[in-house]
């Protein structure tokens, strides 16, 4: 039994050696000392941009109060009932803001191009 115990623990030991070996070549010190400072200076550009693109508010997404509006302004059009599907922001043909409204109607779908400033 005790011989048995001593063949365990050199196995653990030698498992134990590969495993630190690996973490040599792969962890994140040595994988960090590998990265040159062309590469550090690439993701932090990359972070500054997607922070920079997520934080700029787009000009055609208007605020609430012009959501509503386009909502309402597409329900008259609309007959004056129906269930609004949805409300994204569009770009009029003119290039002015806008919103395209899909509403649900007697069975059909239909589509309403409203300027942002509808109303």
């Amino acid at each position: 039994m005790l011989i048995t115990t001593h063949k365990t623990d050199a196995r653990t030991n030698e498992i134990r050696k590969g495993h630190n070996a690996y973490q040599a070549r792969c962890g994140s010190a040595a994988l960090r000392a590998r990265l040159g400072s062309a590469s550090k200076a690439a993701a932090v550009l990359i972070m500054v941009l997607v922070m920079a693109i997520g934080s700029t508010p787009s000009f055609a997404q208007g605020t609430d109060a012009q959501r509503r509006a386009a909502i309402a302004s597409a329900m008259e059009q609309a007959g004056g009932y129906g269930k609004v599907i949805s409300v994204k922001p569009h770009t009029q043909a003119d290039g002015s803001p806008g919103f395209r409204v899909r509403i649900l109607t007697d069975g059909r779908v239909r589509t309403f191009d409203v300027p942002a400033t509808a109303r």
